[in-house]
C-alpha cells in the first residue's frame, strides 16, 4: 500500500475517533505525502459516517494546518444522474450482494434505499478526485476509528444508569475488541453483584423490621 493511502486512512481513522491530537499528527502526515485534493475528498466523505459537525471541524483544521483555500465554487453536479451513478458504484462495491442489499434496506424503508444510492453513492462516493478503492479504505478507517468511541459512550451510559439506581441494566451487545469486551463483562458482573447485594440488604431490612414488630407485639402481649 502506498504511503499516501496509508496516511489518508490514518487521518480518517482519527476523524472517526474524534481525537484532535491524533488528527493533528495524521493530518500533517497526509498533507506531506498525499495529494491535497485526495485528502480533501477523504475528509468530505467522512460526513456520511460522523455527521456534518465533526466533518466540518476536520475540514476547518485542514484549512488551518495546510493553508489551502477552499475551492472558489462547488463542483458541477447533475442531480438527475445521481441515482444512476449511485447504482453503478454500489453494484461495483457489493457485486453479487448488490440486489440483496437493496432489498434488505428497502424492506426497512424505501426512502433509505433511495438516499443510500443518490446521496451516499451517487453524490459522494462517485465523485472524481479519489479512486473508489481508496474511498472504501478510508471509510473502513473512519468506522474502525469510531468503534472505541461508541464503546466508551456505551459504558458511560451504563455507569450513569447504575448511578441513578437502575441495577437491571447490562451492556449489550458486548464489544468485539477483546479488551473492551472484558471491561464490559466486568462491568456487567459488577452490576449483577450490586443488584444481588441490594436485594440482600432489602431482605435483611425486612427481617429486621419483622423482628422489631414481633418484639413489640411480644412486649404488648406480656404487658397487662
Amino acid at each position: 500500500m502506498h504511503e499516501s493511502v496509508r496516511a489518508l486512512i490514518a487521518m480518517c481513522a482519527a476523524v472517526g475517533a474524534r481525537n484532535k491530537a491524533a488528527l493533528t499528527i495524521t493530518m500533517d502526515q497526509a498533507a506531506a505525502v498525499a495529494d491535497a485534493r485526495e485528502a480533501e475528498e477523504a475528509l468530505l466523505q467522512c460526513y456520511l459516517f460522523v455527521g456534518y459537525p465533526v466533518a466540518l471541524q476536520a475540514l476547518a483544521m485542514w484549512r488551518e494546518r495546510t493553508g489551502n483555500a477552499a475551492p472558489a465554487k462547488p463542483r458541477a453536479d447533475d442531480c438527475r444522474k445521481r441515482q444512476a451513478r449511485g447504482e453503478q458504484v454500489c453494484e461495483t462495491v457489493y457485486a453479487g450482494q448488490y440486489g440483496k442489499l437493496r432489498e434488505n434496506i428497502a424492506r426497512l424503508h424505501p426512502d433509505m434505499e433511495r438516499w443510500m444510492l443518490e446521496e451516499g453513492y451517487g453524490k459522494v462516493l462517485s465523485r472524481p478526485g479519489l479512486d473508489l478503492k481508496t474511498r472504501e479504505l478510508c471509510i473502513i478507517g473512519v468506522l474502525v476509528g469510531g468503534a472505541p468511541v461508541r464503546m466508551i459512550n456505551q459504558m458511560r451510559r451504563h455507569a450513569q444508569s447504575v448511578a441513578s439506581g437502575d441495577l437491571d441494566v447490562r451492556i449489550e451487545p458486548l464489544p468485539k475488541i477483546v479488551e473492551m469486551k472484558q471491561l464490559a463483562v466486568d462491568l456487567n458482573n459488577m452490576t449483577a453483584e450490586l443488584d444481588r447485594l441490594h436485594d440482600e440488604i432489602k431482605s435483611k431490612e425486612r427481617l429486621s423490621t419483622f423482628a422489631r414488630v414481633a418484639a413489640g407485639l411480644a412486649h404488648d402481649l406480656q404487658t397487662p
